[in-house]
């Protein structure tokens, strides 16, 4: 999963993407400032939110595409 998350990362241009868990939570990572990655967590923040989660790599089921980009 972190290769797969890596690649949507790099992307160019970076398309918007959800991660989807193991419980149903789902996460809308809209610019690759929003993740960054370790060993074994991928760290998601929403600056708009005030809001930074840990999100263990072994509970993502899903990377969903399918987000429309954000206006400028």
């Amino acid at each position: 999963m972190k290769e797969q998350l890596i690649k949507h990362l790099r992307s160019v241009p970076f398309q918007p993407f959800a991660i989807q868990m193991s419980d149903g939570r789902e996460y809308a990572v809209r610019h690759p400032e929003n993740l960054a990655l370790s060993k074994h967590f991928a760290i998601f923040a929403d600056p708009d939110q005030d809001v930074s989660v840990d999100l263990y790599l072994l509970h993502i089921t899903s990377i969903k595409t399918d987000l429309k980009p954000i206006e400028p």
